[in-house]
C-alpha cells in the first residue's frame, strides 16, 4: 500500500533554486519520490532519518538522493507526514535541515490543504506558502487517492468518486462509472472492500459467513443516511499501520487508538445476534472495540435524529452504549482513550466494570449488597474449619484453602448453579484437578457454610453481587444498552456474562438482539481460576467470529521471547482449547532482543531500572518515562518500588490512578493490573527463582500446583507482551523457573549497565 504525497511550493521553489543541479541528480531525486511512495522507512536506498522538529511540533525527516560507488550524494528530501501522506517541504543539501526547523506546517489530510509559514533566518520576514482545500466528498474520504488506485480504479474514476457526498450521488453516476466500476465502488462503500464482503472478511481471518443476517429495514437505511453524512470523522481516515514512525513518536495513548486499515470491517459489520472477536495478544481486539463504540454511538446519534424528524421535534431516545469488563482499574483509561477519539460525545458510552456494575444496578433496584472483604475471609475460614475436616473426602485431598474458595466462586457461583446436582454434573472448565461426587457434595456444604457465615456477619461476597444482579436484570421490562462490548471476556465468570447478555435483550434475555453483545477476548491471557465456554452461557457465535491474525504492538523478539517462556501451556478459550503457541499471530514489527539483567540484590534491581530509563531518555527517539512501565508480581512489591524509583527523582504513577491520559510519570503496577494497557517500554523486576512463579505449598496436589503454575506463567505471558518496543527482565541470583530453560531468547547482562 502507497503513501501519498504532497510537494508543497516551498520544495519546488527549493528545487528550482538549485540550478546548476545536473541530469543525473534530477533523475535520482525522481526515483527517491517514487521509493518514498513506496517505503519511505527502513529502505536502504532512502537511509531516512530525524533531523529534529519543526514549529509544528512534529518530526522532520530527511531522506538522501541518489547513492552509488562512491557513497551517497549530498542532496536531501525534507519532508513531514501526516496520517499516510507525506508532504515535501524541502530539497537540497543538509543546510535545509535549519530551514524546516523554522517552519510552521498545517496540514488538512481530508482535503490536501496546508499552510506552511516559514520564518527567514535574517529578517524575521514570515513566507506563507498555502493550498486551499480541494473539493472532497464524504463517501470515499475513508481511502486514500493511492488505496482508490490499488483497488483498480482509473485516475478519471478516482476524481468522479471523489466529488461524492452520499449513496444517492453514487446510485445516480451509475451508468456514467460503467458496471464494473459501479459494482466494486458500491461494495467498497456497503463492505469495506471493491469485491464485497467475503473479499473483506478474509483480510481480518472471518472464520464463516454469518448464516442469519439482520433484516435490514426502512429506518436503518434512512439512519445510514445521516451516519454517512456526519460521521466519516478523522478517526475513521487516521485508520494506518500502526509501525508509521510518525505514530510510534507519540505518546503510547495515541497509540493504542489507532486503527489498522484491515480491521475496518470488524468495526462496521452489523450481526444478527451475539459476536465474538478474538486473536493473541497485540492484535488489536480492544481498540477494535473502542471503534466499534464510536460507531455504535454515531449510529445512535444518527437513529436519534431521525426519530426527531419523524416525531416532530419529540424523541424515543436510544439507550447508552455499555463497554465493560472485569479489570476494575480499566474503565476509566479506555474512557479517557475512547474520548481521545475525534467525533466521540461524552455520555453516550458508559465505562464500568463488570462488578461494580452488578452492584450499582442492585442498589438502583432497591437490593442492598454490602459488602465487607475481611469479614468474607472471616466467615470462609469459620466455614472451612466446620466442613473440612480430617478424614472427609476433602480432608486428605491436599486441596488449599484458596482452591476450594475459586472452586465456590468461579465454578458453582460463577455458574450460577442452584443444585448440587447441577455442579455434580458440570463440566469444570478450566480447573485441573479432578473431583468425584463425594468432594463435590461436599465443596457444596462449604458453599452453604460460608453463605451461613456471612449471613450472620451481614455481607456478601462479589460473586453473590452477581447473583442478584443476573436474578434482577432476567425480570427487566426493557433493555439498559443498546448494545455492550464485553473486553477481556475470559477472566468473567459464565455468571457475569449472562447478567450482561440479560441487559441488553430484556425483556427477552435469552433472545439475542443484533449487534447487541460483542465479546473481545483471549484465552491464552487469561490469568485468574475457572472458565466457561460461550455455548455454556447460551451465547452462540458461530459465523459471527472474527479472529484478528497480525500483531501490530510487539516486535517479533518481544512475542518470540513471551512464547518461548509461556508458549507450550495448553489454554481453554471460551470454548477452544490448544497451545498458546499454536496460535501465534504474523508480526509486523521488528525490534532489539529483550534484556535479562541479574543485579546483586532486589534494590539494586531498581536502581538499574532507574538508570536505564534515564538512558532512553536521552536516545536518538526517545522513549520517556510516561511511556514506560514497570510490573511486579504481587501489590507488595508495588510500594516499594515506588518509593525507590521516587527517591532517585524520578516521577512514579501507581496503576490504580492512571486514568489513561498521558503523563510524565513512570507507570507502576502489578501484572494484573497492566492487563489491557500497553507501553513503550517495560520492566519486569523479581523474577527470581522461588519467587514467581509461585512455589507449591507442602502438601499442594501435583494438579493444583500444575494449575497455580499454569495462571502464574499466564500472568507473566501477559505482563511480557504489554512492551510494544523495549522489554526489560531482571533478577538476582538463579533466574526464575519459567525464564531458566528459555535464556537463550534474551540478550544476558550481568554486572555494569
Amino acid at each position: 500500500m502507497h503513501y501519498q504525497m504532497v510537494e508543497a511550493q516551498s520544495f519546488w521553489d527549493s528545487f528550482h533554486a538549485m540550478r546548476r543541479d545536473n541530469t543525473k541528480n534530477k533523475a535520482a531525486l525522481i526515483d527517491t519520490l517514487s521509493e518514498l511512495r513506496r517505503k519511505p522507512f527502513n529502505n536502504s536506498k532512502l537511509n531516512t532519518h530525524g533531523v529534529g522538529e519543526a514549529r509544528n511540533g512534529k518530526k522532520i525527516y530527511a531522506s538522501d538522493v541518489g547513492s552509488g560507488k562512491s557513497g551517497r550524494g549530498d542532496r536531501r528530501v525534507v519532508w513531514q507526514i501526516f496520517n499516510r501522506t507525506m508532504v515535501l517541504l524541502l530539497y537540497g543539501t543538509h543546510k535545509v535541515y535549519d530551514r524546516a526547523k523554522r517552519m510552521r506546517v498545517e496540514f488538512d489530510t481530508d482535503a490536501h490543504a496546508y499552510t506552511i509559514v516559514e520564518q527567514e533566518a535574517n529578517s524575521g520576514v514570515d513566507l506563507v506558502y498555502h493550498r486551499d482545500r480541494d473539493r472532497v466528498g464524504k463517501l470515499f474520504m475513508a481511502w486514500t487517492d493511492n488505496e482508490l488506485q490499488s483497488f483498480g480504479f482509473p485516475d478519471p474514476t478516482v476524481t468522479v468518486l471523489r466529488r461524492l457526498d452520499s449513496d444517492d450521488d453514487l446510485l445516480e453516476l451509475a451508468h456514467e462509472l460503467g458496471d464494473d466500476n459501479f459494482e466494486r465502488s458500491y461494495n467498497l462503500v456497503a463492505h469495506g472492500h471493491p469485491d464485497g464482503a467475503l473479499a473483506a472478511a478474509s483480510l481480518i481471518g472471518e472464520l464463516e459467513a454469518d448464516p442469519v443476517q439482520p433484516e435490514v429495514t426502512e429506518e436503518d437505511r434512512e439512519v445510514e443516511r445521516h451516519l454517512q453524512e456526519e460521521t466519516m470523522a478523522p478517526w475513521f481516515t487516521r485508520t494506518e499501520p500502526e509501525f508509521l514512525a510518525e505514530i510510534m513518536d507519540r505518546p503510547i495513548e495515541d497509540w493504542m487508538i489507532f486503527l489498522h486499515p484491515d480491521q475496518r470491517n470488524a468495526v462496521r459489520r452489523r450481526y444478527a445476534g451475539p459476536a465474538r472477536i478474538r486473536g493473541s495478544a497485540g492484535t488489536g481486539k480492544t481498540v477494535v472495540g473502542l471503534h466499534r463504540a464510536v460507531w455504535l454511538a454515531n449510529r445512535n446519534h444518527a437513529l436519534r435524529r431521525q426519530q426527531q424528524l419523524q416525531l416532530a421535534g419529540t424523541t424515543q431516545g436510544t439507550k447508552p452504549i455499555l463497554f465493560t469488563t472485569y479489570i476494575k482499574s480499566l474503565p476509566p483509561v479506555l474512557e479517557a482513550l475512547y474520548l481521545r477519539m475525534p467525533g466521540t460525545r461524552a455520555g453516550e458510552v458508559q465505562f464500568e466494570p463488570v462488578d461494580r456494575l452488578a452492584r450499582r444496578f442492585c442498589f438502583k433496584l432497591g437490593v442492598f449488597t454490602p459488602l465487607g472483604p475481611r469479614k468474607v475471609d472471616e466467615a470462609f475460614s469459620a466455614a472451612y474449619d466446620r466442613v473440612i475436616v480430617k478424614d472427609s473426602p476433602l480432608g486428605d485431598k491436599g486441596l488449599s484453602k484458596q482452591y476450594l474458595r475459586d472452586e465456590i466462586t468461579a465454578v458453582i457461583k460463577g455458574r450460577a448453579l442452584e443444585t448440587v446436582d447441577e455442579y455434580r454434573a458440570v463440566a469444570r472448565t478450566g480447573r485441573k484437578v479432578p473431583l468425584g461426587r463425594r468432594q463435590r457434595a461436599q465443596i457444596w456444604e462449604l458453599r452453604e457454610a460460608w453463605d451461613e457465615e456471612m449471613s450472620l456477619r451481614g455481607v456478601v461476597d462479589f460473586p453473590d453481587v452477581v447473583l442478584k444482579a443476573l436474578h434482577l436484570a432476567r425480570q427487566l421490562d426493557e433493555p439498559r444498552y443498546s448494545a455492550i462490548i464485553v473486553d477481556e471476556a475470559q477472566d468473567l465468570t459464565m455468571a457475569g456474562l449472562r447478567f450482561l447478555r440479560a441487559l441488553v435483550n430484556a425483556p427477552h434475555p435469552d433472545r439475542d438482539r443484533p449487534n447487541g453483545l460483542l465479546v473481545l477476548g483471549d484465552g491464552a491471557q487469561r490469568i485468574y481460576p475457572g472458565g466457561f465456554t460461550l455455548r455454556q452461557a447460551g451465547v452462540e457465535v458461530r459465523g459471527r467470529t472474527t479472529v484478528l491474525r497480525v500483531n501490530y504492538r510487539n516486535t517479533d523478539h518481544i512475542i518470540g521471547a513471551a512464547m518461548a517462556v509461556a508458549g507450550g501451556a495448553d489454554v481453554e478459550d471460551l470454548g477452544e482449547s490448544y497451545l498458546r503457541k499454536d496460535q501465534l499471530a504474523e508480526v509486523a514489527r521488528q525490534g532489539p532482543t529483550p534484556r535479562l539483567i541479574r543485579a546483586r540484590d532486589p534494590d539494586d534491581q531498581i536502581a538499574r531500572i532507574a538508570g536505564m530509563i534515564r538512558e532512553m531518555a536521552a536516545w536518538e527517539d526517545p522513549i520517556l518515562p510516561g511511556d514506560t512501565a514497570v510490573l511486579a508480581p504481587w501489590n507488595v512489591h508495588v510500594n516499594k518500588i515506588c518509593g525507590l524509583l521516587a527517591g532517585g527523582g524520578l516521577e512514579v504513577q501507581k496503576l490504580d490512578n492512571y486514568d489513561g491520559r498521558p503523563t510524565t510519570k513512570i507507570k507502576i503496577g502489578t501484572y494484573y493490573r497492566g492487563k489491557g494497557l500497553e507501553f513503550k517500554a517495560v520492566f519486569l523486576p523479581y523474577l527470581n527463582l522461588g519467587m514467581f512463579p509461585r512455589r507449591p505449598k507442602k502438601g499442594m496436589s501435583p494438579e493444583e500446583a500444575e494449575e497455580l503454575y499454569n495462571l502464574d506463567l499466564s500472568a507473566l505471558f501477559v505482563a511480557m507482551t504489554r512492551a510494544r518496543d523495549v522489554l526489560v527482565v531482571l533478577h538476582n541470583g538463579d533466574p526464575s523457573k519459567a525464564l531458566a530453560p528459555v535464556l537463550g531468547s534474551f540478550e544476558t547482562r550481568s554486572g555494569g549497565t
